[in-house]
């Protein structure tokens, strides 16, 4: 504890512990913000403005349940590292165990559902305030996306160990092969389906990469030899309360999120139109929000744990200084990054085939000017989290 506290001790080494941190931390933020916002930029480059409204309108009626299913992973994460932590070998051998099997189950239950209740989502995320057409692109990609919920399942508890044994550059590698497999295997699905039923691709692609990244964590899981095993576990009623409460927290803001994008996506197609164009321009300013959230995101995972060594030290002084120094590295990377986003998102407008759309080009503007108050307000987030 001491060697770490030694590292608050004056902000030139602040500063450099932090940097050393950024290309790390800056690779993960990037590989979840592509995993995010992949299949709306592939709809827009393959299948043109009614191919990325139905993305719009049907990811975030899938991705709430998918981000129920996360609060179970994440639960599940916080009781494998209080056993780690307490030295509970029986502990930590029960939670994980358990957390695969109840994570499978309900992940498997969750994708059912989400099947067989697709168009009633759809309407309700926005469907109901656009067209037929839209709604039938989005039924068909919401069904197919469905079962990455059960494929995330299996995969993700194995992804959660990796963290809390310390093994974070695995957790990335399955990140990573999630991205690059969701590319290729949703261009050739979109190449080889015909016309009506494309927007299938973007589903079936995202459920092979499901599948993928959680082969690789499993494949990791047995190359890592953590002495726990896959011995069938039960949870009782009160751990499966406990994980529950545990990691719902951590889940609310993607849930929060998804219902505001169901509220935007009603707005826009009964205020603009039902055609879908003018939402596929908010899809693409938010895909450029969401790339300009990449330094914030990378500045806070890089902070955290000064914060949380600085706190658990209740060393006041270190506390402010870790946080001052967060700023002013996180606002220099920040406005040289918006600027740079700035001179590149014609490439992002022309993938989406909307270049010299002036109504993007000033919410671009807009959205890029904000972000170095969106940096402080994440940073004092992260700050009293820690």
């Amino acid at each position: 504890m001491e060697a770490s506290l030694d590292v608050t001790k004056n902000s030139k080494l602040l500063r450099r512990n932090i940097i050393q941190m950024l290309p790390a931390c800056f690779s993960l933020s990037m590989v979840y913000v592509l995993m995010i916002m992949i299949d709306s930029l592939l709809a827009g480059k393959f299948t043109g403005t009614t191919g990325v409204a139905a993305v719009s309108i049907g990811a975030p009626a899938y991705l709430i349940f998918l981000s129920f299913l996360n609060a179970i992973i994440h639960g599940t994460e916080l009781r494998m590292t209080w056993r780690l932590g307490r030295n509970d070998k029986e502990g930590l051998q029960r939670a994980f165990a358990g957390g695969v099997y109840f994570t499978i189950f309900m992940g498997i239950l969750l994708s059912v559902f989400v099947f067989f209740i697709a168009r009633p989502l759809v309407m309700i995320f926005g469907g109901s305030k656009s067209t037929e057409e839209i709604v039938n692109l989005a039924v068909l990609y919401i069904k197919c996306c469905a079962w990455c919920i059960s494929i995330q399942g299996l995969g993700g508890v194995f992804r959660s160990l990796f963290s809390v044994m310390g093994f974070q550059r695995d957790r990335m590698i399955t990140n990573l092969a999630n991205v690059i497999t969701n590319i290729i295997f949703s261009i050739l699905f979109i190449n080889l389906l015909p016309a009506p039923i494309k927007l299938m691709g973007l589903g079936l692609g995202s459920a092979c990469a499901s599948a993928v990244d959680s082969a690789i964590a499993v494949i990791l899981y047995k190359k890592h030899k953590f002495g726990l095993s896959l011995k069938p576990v039960v949870l009782k009623p009160a751990e499966i309360l406990d994980t529950m409460k545990s990691g719902c927290p951590s889940s609310l803001d993607h849930i929060l999120d998804c219902i505001v994008s169901s509220i935007i996506n009603r707005l826009v197609l009964g205020t603009f139109g039902s055609d879908g164009v003018m939402l596929s321009m908010v899809t693409v300013i938010n895909n450029i929000r969401k790339l300009g959230r990449m330094p914030i995101q990378c500045m806070g995972y890089a902070a955290s744990p000064l914060y949380g060594i600085a706190y658990s030290a209740r060393d006041k002084s270190s506390l402010i200084d870790s946080l001052k120094e967060s700023f002013k590295i996180g606002i220099f990377i920040t406005v040289i990054w918006e600027v740079i986003l700035y001179i590149l998102s014609p490439i992002v407008f022309s993938v989406f085939n909307m270049s010299g759309n002036a109504i993007v080009q000033r919410g671009t503007v807009i959205v890029l000017a904000s972000m170095p108050i969106v940096l402080i307000v994440y940073l004092l987030i992260s700050f009293f989290e820690a």
